[in-house]
């Protein structure tokens, strides 16, 4: 094991080891998207390889690696033989890898030590194969658990205490488990860690050091049609009555559907498409030519990664699509569904610029490195910290040719006449109002341009008595 000639290990990734030893050879790595968090990792795994050779000049290395997706799978392999690390098995729905591992465990069974990287999704660590092929494996054996949010998940958490491997490194830029408390205690137990954490670079800082870039931030206002208003406020009400019980499985059922349906409200609201004109006149006032676009489209009901997306979903993408192409002359589109199976030659088309906008649904979120993207359109107003920060993390990404980013994006209110005197709006109205301004609060305190940002939003923020500095603090608290 080697570290590539083109990496440069940077003061923070030596002290991320540091601190890990320091923690028992365990801990949580809480990284900005955009970061080194991969590299950051195999550095921890090659210094404790050169420690182990001291001792033992035969000493090969173990190593699994856990991620959520097949596309991050395909990354992590691609990055891992740069490493002088060759022995790769990838362990997914999409390989036939119960034979492999079976004669790697034999091979340990008879004596017979060899290296190895071993490469699984989640949704594989919880096969009972798997699960027993691990215990026949080398103690020494270190994980590596990217996107180690996923380690609170119900079916894999339910697995930690019988975990064999002591040595663990957490990677997530988000690792807190948004509304999943016990979750997250799970988790943080795993790794032996707690927040702060065994070491954290937030985005911050790390576009203070230089390893992301600048970016701008433009909020683009979108007002509910009053039936999708009147919809909201129906479905909240039962939302508030099936909380306020004490919660059968069959009433939790009807909570989470409750919540999903209000939800799609939010994410396919009908003047998404008019606020996605006024962007792209925005963006054609700006540059002689619209490249190097990432487009976030609302989803559909995706029940994993592998599932394709509604048919709702795709009606709405290829009306954006058809909107860009005939409102810019020459302009090369592509739509990413989660179905799509050429991912590799689809993100190195963009990258390379055959492709100028590419219009995504869900698919864009962990493991997509395209550093040369400069401009991001959220038209998916979620909220969940965790997915708006990752995407925010990929735009910033630095590449030679970009020296800043811009970021729009589709804030939803309920339709209000800002003329009026008279304040009249609901508890839920203000609700939506100041949750689409949480994330709006992620956005804008880093951006180069927080008061443009405070002026767009400013007689909104007045007529529901919301104040986005009151709002960041609470963030930042």
């Amino acid at each position: 094991m080697t570290i590539p000639e083109k990496i440069a290990i940077r003061d923070y990734q030596s002290d991320a080891y540091s601190n890990w030893v320091d923690n028992n050879f365990s801990g949580l790595l809480a990284m900005a998207t955009g970061t080194g968090k991969t590299i950051t990792a195999l550095n921890i795994v090659f210094r404790e390889y050169e420690n182990m050779r001291k001792r033992n000049p035969d000493y090969a290395s173990h190593i699994l690696i856990l991620v959520p997706t097949q596309p991050l799978l395909e990354q992590w392999t691609s990055e891992i033989y740069p490493w002088g690390l060759n022995s790769v098995y990838e362990v997914s729905g999409k390989t036939d890898w119960k034979s492999q591992l079976q004669t790697l465990a034999s091979d340990f069974e008879f004596g017979i030590d060899s290296e190895f990287v071993i490469i699984a999704t989640y949704r594989s660590f919880t096969n009972e194969y798997f699960q027993n092929i691990l215990k026949r494996l080398p103690n020494d054996t270190i994980l590596i658990a990217d996107e180690a949010h996923n380690i609170g998940q119900l079916k894999v958490r339910q697995l930690l205490s019988k975990f064999p491997f002591d040595r663990r490194i957490g990677l997530s830029a988000t690792p807190r488990r948004i509304y999943d408390p016990v979750g997250t205690a799970e988790m943080e137990n795993f790794f032996n860690d707690s927040e702060p954490y065994t070491f954290s670079l937030f985005m911050d800082e790390a576009i203070k050091l230089g390893n992301l870039c600048q970016y701008e931030y433009y909020p683009i206002l979108v007002e509910l049609e009053q039936d999708e208003l009147d919809q909201y406020v129906d479905i909240t009400l039962k939302i508030v009555r099936f909380s306020s019980k004490q919660g059968t499985d069959d009433e939790k059922q009807i909570l989470e559907k409750l919540l999903l349906k209000r939800k799609r409200i939010v994410d396919k609201a009908k003047g998404k498409l008019k606020a996605l004109s006024i962007i792209i006149d925005e963006l054609i006032d700006k540059y002689q030519k619209i490249e190097y676009c990432f487009t976030y489209v609302p989803p559909g009901e995706w029940e994993d990664e592998e599932t394709a997306v509604d048919k709702e979903s795709i009606r709405i993408i290829r009306q954006m699509q058809k909107m860009f192409d005939q409102r810019i002359p020459n302009i090369r589109t592509h739509v990413y569904l989660g179905e799509t199976k050429n991912r590799k030659q689809v993100l190195q088309g963009f990258e390379n610029g055959d492709i100028d906008v590419l219009l995504a649904i869900n698919c864009l979120d962990e493991g997509v490195n395209v550093p040369r993207t400069g401009i991001g359109i959220f038209t998916s107003s979620t909220g969940n910290p965790r997915q708006f920060i990752q995407r925010r993390g990929r735009l910033l990404r630095n590449h030679i040719d970009k020296d800043r980013a811009v970021i729009y994006d589709m804030v939803v209110i309920p339709k209000i006449n800002l003329k009026s005197k008279e304040k009249d709006f609901s508890v839920i109205q203000r609700n939506l109002v100041k949750n689409e301004l949480m994330r709006v609060g992620y956005f804008a305190k880093l951006s180069q341009n927080f008061y443009d940002t405070k002026n767009a939003l400013n007689e909104v923020c007045e007529f529901y008595q919301l104040d986005l500095d009151t709002i960041i603090s609470e963030l930042e608290r």
